[in-house]
């Protein structure tokens, strides 16, 4: 972000429309994820249907918060609305709470097994963690 000394890392599949990406951009700044290295592709319909899920996919996340890098798969039959926004938004969101996702995986990686107290433990520091951000990006929002 020029001036603010923050550096946005984000990739674009070549057949990506503008407006998706100009979307990507802002929320991707108005979330305030602009410490991740972000790449976002335009995926076809057929690549989506072959998920396996009973439920139609817009959109994929996969989110590795350890190396702050996600990669988000849109379908390319999306169309710019109000719900592509959202849809959008929503997979931005998957970065800020993979961490979440992160710590079960510390927990039972194969190798030791903590107690539910410890687990329960973590688990509330990161939420903690997790709502201070939400506040922080909230409360600039009705700041300006």
């Amino acid at each position: 972000i020029s001036g603010t000394g923050i550096e946005m890392i984000l990739e674009f599949g070549h057949n990506m429309p503008q407006w998706a990406r100009s979307s990507v951009k802002r929320w991707v700044r108005i979330l305030r994820l602009t410490d991740w290295k972000v790449t976002a592709l335009w995926v076809s319909e057929d690549e989506f249907q072959n998920v396996g899920e009973d439920q139609k996919t817009n959109a994929e996340c996969l989110a590795l918060p350890e190396y702050l890098h996600a990669e988000i798969g849109f379908c390319d039959d999306l169309r710019k609305s109000v719900e592509s926004e959202r849809v959008i938004m929503h997979e931005l969101r998957h970065l800020h709470y993979s961490e979440i996702k992160q710590i079960l995986q510390h927990c039972w990686d194969g190798r030791r097994r903590l107690e539910y107290e410890e687990v329960e433990k973590l688990l509330d520091a990161k939420i903690e963690q997790l709502i201070e951000r939400d506040v922080n990006i909230l409360y600039s929002l009705v700041k300006n």
